[in-house]
């Protein structure tokens, strides 16, 4: 399981090496909301000192304009995720990150020099926000709700 916490340079550490069929120059991150379904991704570069026992890679969370080449995402709320990590034959741009969110294993497959290279779950914990409490006088209500 991978573990991404917000507004963090993650240190993401899989191994991967021992299911490529060819030496990838760049990996494909891609990301399913357990909730929502919505699909977000990002290319990361392999950092490892070791890459035949492990591959290493640095995933940062950010807000505003990710740089989608470097391992920064933007992701949705806090929560699980489903992760599948693609090594790919060629480097892609921006706008081929973008588009590859939007097509299924195949059509990836059928795009790209790509292989499927590990799947799993990833957590994504964002930083709870600061909620400015009122502490009134105790008294009784009843509250109703349309529903």
């Amino acid at each position: 399981m991978i573990l991404l916490e917000w507004n963090t340079a993650n240190v993401v550490v899989v191994t991967l090496t021992e299911k490529q069929t060819f030496t990838p120059l760049q990996y494909l991150f891609l990301f399913k909301s357990g909730n929502k379904g919505k699909m977000y991704g990002c290319a990361a570069a392999d950092i490892s000192q070791f890459t035949a026992r492990y591959n290493e890679f640095i995933i940062t969370q950010k807000d505003s304009s990710p740089n989608f080449l470097a391992g920064e995402i933007t992701l949705g709320e806090s929560g699980f995720y489903s992760y599948t990590i693609y090594g790919i034959d060629q480097v892609l741009t921006v706008p081929q990150i973008i588009a590859a969110l939007a097509m299924t294993a195949q059509e990836l497959a059928d795009t790209y020099d790509i292989e499927e290279l590990e799947t799993g779950k990833m957590r994504y914990i964002k930083t709870p926000t600061a909620i400015a409490e009122f502490d009134a006088a105790r008294e009784n209500k009843t509250v109703f709700q349309n529903t």
